[in-house]
């Protein structure tokens, strides 16, 4: 009986690790966007946008910014990959489809000083959401422009566990006059969230099967001595 606790024991440490690990959400505000010209194509980079929640990770949970009497101290950055295409700029999406950035990009979020996670973008798209049909109506009462960033990543926590299939999602501060009607220029931040899943690493997932085993062989010995 007592081995049997022992491996019980022991799937269930697996278990907790791996809930640890669950899936977590990340809030960001404020900072600037800025867009660069690449060479083959443009790219978009952040900066000073501060984490404003954390949810799904335990002890490392905040809420709310620092500056403002919050808990959260850290900060989301990143790097995306170039436009796609014959370098086309930021703005060739407005009242149009959105803008695809191919890899590689960057993202790393941080908290109290210390790393939580650093990723790749595997793509993105740089979608036009204002009120605006193009740069001619933006002088009237009311228009805007406003975009936003969307895309997949795929990265690691502090503590090696594998995470992908986040989705980046950030909208920025609306504008009256398009900050990138040259390519390059820069736009505030409004807010953004990521959403992180974590991934089994296969070295657990072969523990916790061969701790089953373990269980289902133990118990078969333990009922079979009983009607011996």
């Amino acid at each position: 009986m007592n081995r049997i606790k022992m491996v019980l024991f022991a799937v269930s440490l697996v278990c907790f690790t791996s809930a640890a690990f669950a899936d977590a959400t990340f809030e960001n505000s404020g900072g600037s966007l800025k867009s660069l010209n690449g060479g083959t194509g443009y790219y978009l980079q952040s900066s000073g946008s501060q984490l404003s929640g954390v949810n799904g990770l335990g002890a490392l949970d905040c809420s709310g910014l620092a500056s403002q009497g919050g808990t959260c101290s850290g900060l989301v950055s990143f790097t995306t990959g170039l436009t796609s295409g014959l370098a086309p700029t930021l703005i060739d999406n407005v009242g149009g489809p959105a803008t695809v950035l191919t890899g590689p990009g960057s993202i790393k979020i941080s908290e109290g000083g210390s790393t939580i996670f650093t990723g790749t973008f595997v793509n993105a798209l740089w979608t036009y959401v204002g009120t605006c049909t193009g740069i001619s109506s933006c002088g009237v009462t009311g228009g805007y422009y406003e975009w936003q960033l969307s895309g997949n990543i795929t990265g690691t926590y502090s503590n090696g566990q594998p995470a992908n299939g986040a989705l980046v999602q950030l909208t920025t501060q609306p504008m009256k006059n398009d900050p990138f009607i040259h390519g390059t220029g820069t736009i505030g931040i409004a807010g953004g969230s990521s959403t992180l899943q974590t991934v089994p690493e296969s070295g657990t997932l072969v523990l916790f099967g061969t701790g089953l085993v373990a269980v289902a062989l133990l118990t078969r010995r333990k009922a079979l001595s009983v009607r011996g």
